[in-house]
């Protein structure tokens, strides 16, 4: 796993290094130049081999083989040390030759002779370009910026430091930069204009091709818009010595209180991060006068750190046992499918087989018994109630022919619940009455089983159910999976489409913080989170999952995924390994010992709490897998002619990476 962090959990880890470390705020800037140079000498961009597939387009910076080089390069600076970054950029890169110009935000800014800066600069700016007018690197002023073509726009102007609207003189240099004939843009730490905490444009932002960012990706560049707008991400390491500044990072950290959904306070401290910025923190840059919330939402201000899946966490899936049966590998109940939505119930069921799940259950409509034994042939089919009966048919069988007959509870939901390992719940199911008793039933029964025995995958109408009836939420626990999209997400929390986009990690966290149940919120960019522990943003999957049908995939991989480890035996074992992977990715954070308490705890029996985080974490791999297997897709497919029905059947190829 991979550690982002927002803008303010940067600024203060550079601060650490620098007053308590004692690595000199120039040493730091020197390297973090030296590091965009060698992007810009290598060609900017990043090969195919050089990003790996499904990294969130995410590469590590690190010499090799130069490219051919740009000839005519403008660096762009603003006042503060991003500025002075840029200015250290352009001296480097001049003395290698290149043809290397600078343009300043303030362009009224005169040679800087003086040992005082002004207000506006920094000291390193002021060092920094005074170094630059006595090599006599040239300066462009504004009218002239278009009097040639750059290869190259080195976007020096604002970096992490922007929190409030970009305006007036500020907003117009960046206009003027986007509008320039140019190659590529390469971002110094951020995408000027992009709220590194959350990614939001703030009023207008400088797109990139390539940004290169200092000890960590940065939150604003992983979720959207932002994400849009830094093109590959280079992660530098530029010395800040991480897993120690990582963990004054935490020391430090105020806990805000958990907001409220629905009008209801959430009661605990948030589990996320910072709320208010630690004392001493100010401007980076000359427009940015002091540090904001992430949002105006409420929901997640202080949510300053996430864990990212990566390739190397598909090795977690665990291995199948030599000796092992059909229920070694657990047994998962799909409830789903009203009449005419049958592909929803057989896509999650199918999706849950090719995940490695042992044996899968459908308690379907009658109606579609017959097209499901057609499609899925190696699942049960349940039907519901007809006459007071009810038919339990295995592939093959004809109604009435070899077809298991029985009455009451023994072939009810209610014994469909009990057998079950996991339990996917909602997908093309219907809001009508009869939906709404399913989805009470499976909610119930679930909720009545020992803690550790059953997940619940909760989805589409069943949220919708959900959101209804207010009742229904005593029945939601650490147990149950909430997987909603942004339309279903504002249906159960009031809230708007527009305001969950602005803030998905808020909201993730504050529906888990309000259920204690685990939140996929599902997005072009998917966070999940529980109740406790840290929140993780999926860097997977492609335009080719947006098609109906890939959220009940989604719902097969987690409950085949969780259903791993399961069987007739309690699954917590393998979602133990999946915590203690998290505890050596954070490490740094002084989650090593929290993580093995949480085993021990988990081979104990554990606590909802250590619950609710494995399941999150297993969610997060499952969330990962799914997004992988859309990249698969659309190689073969395109991202136009993929169907959801198809996504399942690459499943296989995403495991097979790992060996399983």
């Amino acid at each position: 796993m991979r550690i982002l962090v927002s803008g303010r959990l940067m600024k203060q880890i550079d601060r650490h290094a620098i007053e308590h470390t004692g690595i000199p705020s120039l040493v730091l800037m020197e390297r973090a130049a030296l590091a965009v140079a060698d992007v810009i000498e290598r060609g900017c961009g990043a090969s195919s081999q050089d990003t790996p597939h499904g990294s969130g387009r995410r590469v590590r910076s690190r010499p090799g083989r130069r490219c051919v080089a740009p000839r005519r390069i403008l660096v762009a600076c603003g006042n503060g040390n991003n500025g002075a970054d840029g200015i250290a950029i352009a001296r480097i890169l001049y003395g290698h030759g290149y043809d290397v110009s600078l343009s300043y935000l303030d362009d009224s800014a005169t040679p800087a002779t003086k040992q005082t800066p002004a207000p506006s600069h920094t000291q390193e700016w002021a060092l920094q370009r005074g170094i630059a007018d006595k090599l006599g690197i040239p300066v462009v002023g504004r009218r002239e910026l278009y009097d040639t073509g750059w290869d190259v726009l080195v976007d020096a102007v604002f970096g992490v430091g922007v929190n409030r609207e970009v305006a007036g003189d500020a907003a117009e240099y960046l206009h003027i930069l986007d509008k320039l004939p140019r190659g590529q843009t390469v971002a110094v730490d951020m995408p000027s204009g992009i709220n590194a905490d959350d990614g939001q444009v703030m009023g207008v932002a400088l797109g990139a091709d390539v940004t290169v960012t200092f000890g960590y990706e940065k939150l604003g560049t992983a979720l959207f818009p932002g994400k849009g707008y830094a093109g590959t991400v280079v992660v530098a390491d530029i010395g800040f010595f991480a897993e120690k500044m990582l963990q004054a990072g935490a020391d430090e950290a105020v806990m805000p209180q958990g907001p409220s959904v629905c009008g209801k306070p959430s009661g605990r401290p948030s589990p996320y991060g910072m709320g208010e910025p630690p004392r001493g923190f100010g401007a980076s840059d000359g427009m940015v006068s002091h540090v904001a919330p992430a949002n105006a939402s409420g929901w997640g201000a202080g949510i300053d750190l996430a864990l990212c899946m990566e390739l190397a966490d598909l090795s977690r899936v665990p291995t199948r046992r030599a000796d092992g049966n059909k229920g070694t590998f657990g047994k998962v109940l799909v409830v789903a499918g009203s009449p005419g939505m049958a592909g929803a119930a057989c896509m999650s069921a199918r999706a849950a087989y090719r995940t490695g799940a042992g044996l899968v259950k459908i308690y379907a409509d009658p109606q579609n018994r017959e097209i499901l034994q057609t499609l899925i042939p190696e699942a049960i089919v349940v039907t519901g109630e007809e006459g007071g009966l009810e038919t339990c048919g295995r592939p093959g069988d004809r109604a009435g022919h070899g077809s298991i007959v029985v009455t009451g509870e023994e072939g009810g939901l209610e014994t469909a619940c009990d057998w079950a390992d996991v339990i996917v719940c909602g997908p093309g199911l219907g809001q009508g009455e009869s939906a709404a008793k399913k989805v009470e039933t499976v909610l119930r029964r679930a909720a009545g089983r020992a803690p550790g025995t059953v997940s619940v995958v909760l989805d589409a109408d069943g949220l919708n159910i959900l959101a209804k009836d207010d009742i229904l939420f005593q029945y939601i626990g650490p147990h149950v999976v909430m997987t909603p999209h942004v339309g279903e997400m504002a249906r159960l929390t009031g809230k708007s489409v527009e305001a969950l986009k602005a803030d998905p990690m808020g909201a993730a966290a504050a529906l888990a913080q309000k259920t204690d149940a685990v939140c996929v919120l599902k997005d072009a960019v998917t966070v999940v989170t529980g109740a406790h522990g840290r929140p993780y943003v999926n860097a997977s999957g492609s335009s080719a999952l947006a098609k109906a049908g890939s959220g009940d995939v989604l719902t097969g991989v987690l409950a085949g995924l969780v259903a791993l480890g399961g069987g007739g035996q309690s699954t917590r074992a393998w979602h133990g390994d999946i915590a203690r992977g998290a505890g050596a990715a954070a490490d740094g954070i002084g989650q090593r010992e929290h993580e093995e308490d949480e085993a021990a705890a988990c081979a104990a029996g554990g606590s909802s709490d250590d619950m609710a985080s494995r399941l999150a974490q297993t969610a997060a791999l499952g969330v990962y897998i799914h997004g992988l297997a859309g990249e698969e897709l659309k190689k073969e497919k395109g991202a136009h002619g993929a169907i959801a029905g198809e996504i399942a059947d690459k499943i296989p190829y995403v495991m097979r990476r790992c060996g399983r």
